[in-house]
């Protein structure tokens, strides 16, 4: 979409610079508007998933992160028991 662009000299004069501002808010109204439908059309394609489109469930993005391993999770207790014990009483 090309850049709406104002012309170069501001006028001089109430009158005239009433009319060049008239001018100027007709001239980008539907430059904006389409931005304002553009923007719509974006959102609902974000609102989209697999329940109320036809994607697949593998493409929704709201997957739960997978689950630590028990051994991880072990790991981790014994290095924290470690800190715990080297820091002493």
């Amino acid at each position: 979409m090309p850049e709406p662009h104002a012309p170069s000299r501001f006028p001089e004069g109430p009158v005239q610079e009433g009319e060049w501002l008239c001018a100027l808010v007709v001239e980008q109204a539907a430059p904006i508007e389409q931005l304002r439908e553009r923007i719509q059309e974006l959102e609902a394609r974000l609102a989209q998933d697999s329940h109320n489109s036809s994607k697949p469930p593998a493409s929704d993005n709201r997957r739960k992160p997978p689950p630590c391993s028990r051994s991880a999770n072990r790991a981790g207790a014994s290095r924290e028991a470690k800190r715990v014990a080297a820091a002493g009483p």
